[in-house]
């Protein structure tokens, strides 16, 4: 999986043949998230709130 940014702990990442719509994946402390890339919004998954 090609990583597009690390930063704070958290991977940003794109899979380049998955299903639709366009999202982009990110990765914390064991959780990970599926954001659309169209309104930025969380499609799936939970993450844990930084402090």
């Amino acid at each position: 999986m090609p990583t597009i940014s690390m930063f704070r702990g958290i991977k940003i990442f794109i899979n380049w043949n998955e299903h639709q719509p366009p999202h982009f994946h990110a990765k914390y402390a064991g959780s990970e998230i599926l954001v659309s890339t169209n309104d930025i919004e969380v499609l799936e998954g939970t993450m844990a709130n930084k402090q």
